[in-house]
């Protein structure tokens, strides 16, 4: 077998933006039967969603009267845990059950320049802004626009990128993805605090 390196890596809140372009129904208010509905509706891709253990899981609690904003988090969560983040993690455990070296990572930093609103959080592709570090020359096409936290923490994402691409590890600080007991671990990459590994 051939050694691999690989990085996966998934966002906060991976299903909120996809969501919301693929279900109208989000833009305004929605009810308990509006997301028993979507959860129907996508389970003709996924196939096995059981609504009442998922209610229980996204909405910790089986009673039929959540608030809209409760119900569009809680599907944004699942539509983006059963699209995104769950097949990264399991197609990365894989590659690590095979002694292929990978990490993975999950990233907690809000983008400014995504059509991402502040109540969809983390949203699916809000990386690629400080991956290609946008926050050290878009600032000159609009002023303010980003804090030197900013600049700082897409500089610190970049080396982790370039040093993954020329030496297999972003840094020494990198966890593998799986521990001693087969757990997932991930690397939680927010700017305040970028030594922290989660399980």
């Amino acid at each position: 077998m051939q050694d691999l390196d690989i990085m996966a890596g998934v966002n906060r809140n991976e299903g909120s933006k996809l969501a919301y372009e693929a279900f109208p129904q989000l833009h305004s208010n929605i009810t308990d039967k509006d997301f028993d509905d979507l959860v129907v509706a996508i389970n003709s891709s996924y196939h096995g969603l059981k609504l009442p253990n998922l209610r229980q899981f996204y909405l910790k609690d089986d009673h039929k009267n959540h608030s809209s904003d409760v119900l569009r988090q809680a599907f944004y969560d699942l539509f983006g845990d059963v699209g995104i983040k769950c097949p990264t993690y399991l197609t990365a455990k894989q590659y690590a059950n095979y002694a292929i070296k990978s990490g993975s990572k999950s990233r907690s930093q809000f983008a400014k320049i995504l059509d991402c609103g502040e109540n969809m959080g983390i949203c699916h592709e809000s990386d690629v802004e400080f991956v290609f570090g946008l926050p050290l020359w878009v600032d000159k096409l609009y002023p303010k626009t980003h804090t030197q936290l900013d600049v700082d923490f897409s500089l610190y994402v970049m080396k982790l990128w370039t040093d993954f691409a020329k030496y297999g590890k972003p840094d020494d600080q990198w966890p593998h993805i799986l521990d001693d007991k087969n757990n997932i671990k991930i690397k939680d990459l927010n700017p305040t605090n970028t030594s922290r590994a989660m399980s």
